[in-house]
């Protein structure tokens, strides 16, 4: 439920580009790449050192996943993973993406870094 609010409520700028009906739809972060919802939320060059982190203490604690964005965003897991494992992945997943969220019109996701 939190997740889906989370996607829902912060607005692509593809999608601000088709409401406001301008033509640019690049990222709000300094990477210029065209902003979709794939790229804002995984792709985006500032929110991967958030993601490599979040996937390296999972590893910490012996969670070994691969590292798709269906994952995290979409909460798909694969079938081989324990349900108490698949809790502690979703409470670090919701917190990573809160973290991008309460980041998501700044110039830069300065906040990500610390």
């Amino acid at each position: 439920m939190q997740i889906k609010t989370t996607l829902r409520f912060h607005l692509t700028p593809v999608r601000m580009a088709k409401i406001k009906n301008s033509g640019n739809s690049r990222c709000w972060q300094v990477c210029g790449e065209r902003g979709t919802i794939l790229h804002c939320w995984w792709d985006c060059k500032l929110v991967q050192p958030l993601w490599k982190s979040v996937w390296w203490f999972l590893r910490k604690l012996d969670i070994v996943l691969p590292e798709y964005p269906a994952i995290p965003l979409l909460g798909i897991y694969p079938e081989d993973i324990p349900t108490c494992k698949k809790d502690t992945c979703s409470t670090m997943f919701i917190a990573a993406l809160f973290i991008i969220a309460r980041s998501w019109k700044e110039p830069r996701l300065n906040s990500l870094r610390s």
